[in-house]
């Protein structure tokens, strides 16, 4: 992983996501926060050392967030820390269970074997009838989505090409008919 990239682990549908920080993991403490139950990530962060937590400016499609970040020994901390009270009802209970269990039982034995969580062994994948299932239906996905873009963009790439084979030049209005667009499109 990149220095600042975000890498999003999958936690019942929703991510938890996960940038590198000088060589160190940081987790987003909303993500965490929304896993363990806290209404926000400074409930979550309140009760963690200076050095367990701190800022991050993470760009968004919106524009950059100045988002708070814990460290993954403070990330330990915050699920071990986090026991449901008698206020929590037994969904939100069960929820912090199963998050801890994830962490635990997937993520840290998966990192310790492989180096990494999510990079399966591909020799593997082709061995398990299962997870070469899967991995079929994933990339029979990708490959309808990009069957559908290479259409749309077809009628595009086809204007382009007549204009590149006209003989001489083309005024703006015969390139504008050409491309199926008014002239002024052409210079917006």
């Amino acid at each position: 992983m990149s220095a600042n990239a975000v890498s999003p682990f999958q936690f019942e549908g929703r991510n938890v996501r996960l940038i590198d920080r000088d060589g160190e993991s940081w987790f987003i403490a909303s993500d965490v926060a929304r896993e363990l139950g806290y209404a926000e990530a400074k409930d979550l962060t309140r009760t963690l050392d200076d050095d367990e937590k701190g800022r991050h400016n993470l760009p968004t499609p919106g524009g950059d967030q100045d988002v708070t970040i814990i460290s993954e020994p403070g990330l330990y901390r915050a699920i071990i820390q986090r026991r449901a009270n008698k206020k929590h009802d037994h969904s939100l209970t069960e929820k912090i269970v199963r998050f801890q269990r994830w962490v635990f039982h997937d993520i840290l034995p998966s990192i310790r074997k492989t180096g990494g969580y999510g990079q399966a062994d591909p020799m593997k994948a082709l061995a398990d009838p299962a997870a070469l299932r899967g991995l079929l239906l994933t990339y029979s996905e990708k490959v309808i989505a990009l069957e559908g873009e290479v259409a749309e963009l077809r009628p595009q790439a086809d204007a382009l090409d007549r204009i590149a084979q006209s003989d001489g030049s083309l005024c703006i209005t015969d390139a504008a008919k050409t491309l199926q667009v008014r002239p002024k499109d052409l210079f917006t």
